[in-house]
């Protein structure tokens, strides 16, 4: 990528990430959360099984996977500060570009993550991308992504809030992709409160979203599931190749 993306990350951690690492309660709250909404993604494979992270950064995500007793888990970020970050911290990391990366290691691996990354594509660049995570994961192989929810309620944040975000999707045309390039599964979920560590505030989210579901249905005559600014999605590489 040789555009305005290139400067950026390569002072991105320390412009505007040093000394935010989530410590105390603010990791005690990220491992609860994401315990709640990616460990029944993970539960059932083997603590074995071979991990990418693409734009892993700091490595939050790969903490979490130790945490929960993954142990062959790798993580490429193209920022040289956030790698840095990773490896002293005990992970994984390698300064890479993920593209190269995957197309070095085909069929390698059981789960390739893209969290918050994909918007940071372009949708020629996409395209290529998504293409190389289908090449580097062995025949069955899960892909999970989270990304902003261009049919999110109130997505402007999460859309605007990075100079570097360039391509948002929404639930449908992200399956047009997927789909396209080979994957099959495509399963998507929000992000929003847990409905146990938020309760309250779980409780609060779905009267909202039946509300603007109904707004939605009286606009258009069609029911919209997620609202939540980001979004999860998962998908499988085909277990047989046609």
């Amino acid at each position: 990528m040789s555009d305005v993306r290139t400067p950026l990350y390569e002072r991105y951690y320390s412009t505007f990430k040093v000394n935010k690492r989530r410590k105390g309660l603010a990791l005690w709250h990220f491992i609860r959360w994401h315990h709640e909404k990616y460990y029944p993604i993970f539960k059932s494979y083997n603590r074995d099984s071979p991990i990418l992270e693409i734009g892993c950064g700091a490595g939050e995500m790969l903490g979490y996977f130790k945490k929960i007793g993954f142990r062959n888990v790798m993580g490429v970020d193209i920022s040289a500060e956030q790698v840095a970050e990773a490896i002293t911290d005990g992970y994984n990391a390698a300064h890479a570009d993920a593209l190269a990366y995957m197309k070095e290691h085909a069929e390698q691996f059981e789960i390739i993550l893209a969290m918050d990354i994909i918007e940071h594509f372009k949708k020629d660049e996409l395209f290529e991308l998504l293409s190389a995570v289908l090449r580097a994961l062995k025949p069955g192989g899960l892909l999970v992504i989270q990304t902003p929810n261009g049919d999110g309620l109130m997505p402007g944040y999460v859309i605007y809030g990075d100079f570097t975000h360039f391509t948002i999707l929404s639930p449908l045309s992200l399956t047009h992709i997927l789909t396209f390039i080979g994957f099959e599964k495509i399963r998507f979920k929000e992000v929003g409160p847990g409905h146990i560590i938020h309760f309250p505030l779980f409780i609060a989210w779905q009267f909202i979203r039946l509300f603007a579901m109904i707004v939605k249905l009286i606009e258009i005559g069609r029911i919209q599931k997620y609202w939540t600014e980001s979004i999860i999605c998962t998908c499988r590489k085909p277990a047989v190749r046609v």
